[in-house]
């Protein structure tokens, strides 16, 4: 598994909360696909915290400054929480495209954002 540090698990906290909440929905099945990413990136409470005061500037920043492969598995994890509720909702699409040009993601679509989390993950 890649090695996330601290700050840059709470970028990604901020972020996947922007998306969950695009659609002005938060349904059972983004949690608990959010809390398997959370789980497996090994992040603590102190991470989450740090997450949910994050601005989306700083939490961009730090994203944009990651690795490529680090900025891919990012953009995959964002996809996937998308398509996980069975309604791929536009605004959640918007919302992930704008944050995919701001973080220089590489191009995917949601299958493919799947496949990729699908194959890190195990899941």
């Amino acid at each position: 598994f890649m090695k996330f540090k601290s700050y840059e698990k709470s970028a990604v906290t901020c972020l996947l909360a922007l998306i969950v909440g695009a659609d002005g929905e938060i349904h059972e099945r983004e949690l608990a696909l959010s809390s398997l990413f959370f789980a497996k990136l090994g992040m603590t409470t102190e991470d989450l915290q740090a997450g949910e005061a994050m601005s989306s500037a700083q939490a961009f920043s730090i994203i944009s400054g990651m690795a490529s492969d680090k900025r891919k598995l990012v953009c995959a994890l964002l996809g996937d929480v998308i398509m996980v509720d069975g309604d791929v909702d536009a605004r959640e699409m918007a919302v992930w495209r704008a944050i995919s040009s701001i973080c220089n993601f590489p191009e995917m679509n949601i299958g493919e954002a799947h496949n990729i989390v699908a194959n890190y993950f195990g899941v």
